[in-house]
C-alpha cells in the first residue's frame, strides 16, 4: 500500500457529525462499492465512491481491484491539490479495509453510503431500460455521476459541479476582468 506524503495509510476513525465546509474539496466521504459481478470490460470490479461535502458533487472512480483504491484516492488527492493548491482538511470513510483495519459501520459515513445506493440503482436501472450489456457498467457510472452533479441542490443557484470545477476558476477570471 503505497503512503501519501510519508503519511500511513491508516486513518483514526472519530465519530463526527458531517458539517458543510466553506469551500470545496476540503472535506469528502469516501466508500467502495463492490466486488462488482460481472466487472466491466476494462476488467474494473469496484467503485471508490467520493462525495464533496462543501458542494454534494459526486465522483465514482472503477479501480480494477481492491488493492488500487488507495492509489486512486492518492492520485486524486494530487490531481486536485495541483489545481486547488491544497489537500482535503478531513477524509471520512466508514472504516473498510482498503482504507484502514477497522470494523465496518456505515453510519459513520453516511453521505457516501447514500451515493452508493444512488449509483447501484441508477446503473441497474439503466442497464435494464436501455438493454445495454453489463459490462459496460463503467460507462454508465461516469455518466450518471456527472448527470447527478449538474443538478442544483434546493435553494442553489449553482449545480454541485460548478461549484466543484469552476469556483477557483470563476474568482482567477473575475479578477482580471476590465472595469
Amino acid at each position: 500500500m503505497r503512503s501519501f506524503k510519508g503519511l500511513t495509510p491508516y486513518l483514526i476513525l472519530i465519530k463526527l457529525e458531517s458539517e458543510l465546509v466553506g469551500k470545496p474539496f476540503k472535506q469528502l466521504h469516501l466508500d467502495l462499492i463492490g466486488l462488482i459481478k460481472p466487472e466491466s470490460s476494462l476488467k474494473h470490479c469496484y467503485i471508490l465512491t467520493v462525495v464533496n461535502n462543501h458542494s454534494g458533487y459526486l465522483a465514482g472512480f472503477p479501480p480494477i481491484r481492491k488493492d488500487d483504491t488507495t492509489d486512486t484516492l492518492i492520485n486524486l488527492l494530487e490531481s486536485d491539490n495541483a489545481r486547488r493548491g491544497y489537500y482535503p482538511l478531513m477524509i471520512c470513510s466508514d472504516g473498510g479495509g482498503e482504507l484502514i483495519s477497522e470494523p465496518y459501520h456505515p453510519e459513520h459515513n453516511g453521505r457516501a453510503e447514500r451515493a452508493n445506493q444512488t449509483i447501484i440503482k441508477s446503473i441497474r436501472v439503466t442497464i435494464n431500460c436501455l438493454k445495454i450489456p453489463k459490462r459496460f457498467w463503467h460507462k454508465i457510472l461516469k455518466s450518471f455521476c456527472l448527470g447527478l452533479s449538474l443538478i442544483p441542490k434546493k435553494g442553489q443557484d449553482i449545480s454541485p459541479w460548478e461549484d466543484f470545477s469552476f469556483r477557483f476558476y470563476t474568482t482567477c477570471w473575475d479578477s482580471h476582468r476590465d472595469p
